[in-house]
């Protein structure tokens, strides 16, 4: 049963692994607010899928995304990405629960 533990918690390291490898993030578009107030900033913000944390998308990927138009070179102004930090923690949260749960009902099993 120790080899089956084990395969659980090797199953269970790969899968973090690839979870914080390829983290969830966020596009960001910024865009001067109108009227009297041109200080004014609107942020608009759209998931836009997984990507390799050593490659984190381009502005202009984040503007083809946000925009649904393809867009050539974005300025990093207007246009940025970041990690969706609250779908990661849950992501994590949920490899530790499964794999924790599995470990569980294996101790069970074997009492």
């Amino acid at each position: 049963m120790k080899s089956v533990k084990k395969s659980v918690l090797t199953v269970g390291l790969l899968l973090l692994a690839g979870i914080l490898l390829f983290p969830p993030y966020t596009g960001q578009m910024f865009v001067q607010g109108g009227g009297g107030d041109l200080g004014n900033r609107i942020e608009i913000s759209k998931a836009i899928g997984y990507h390799c944390i050593f490659a984190a998308p381009t502005p202009a990927y984040v503007a083809t995304h946000l925009l649904d138009i393809p867009v050539g070179k974005a300025s990093e102004d207007s246009f940025r990405s970041n990690i969706n930090a609250g779908r990661l923690a849950v992501q994590v949260l949920v490899c530790f629960a499964v794999v924790g749960g599995v470990l569980a009902l294996l101790r069970k099993r074997n009492s």
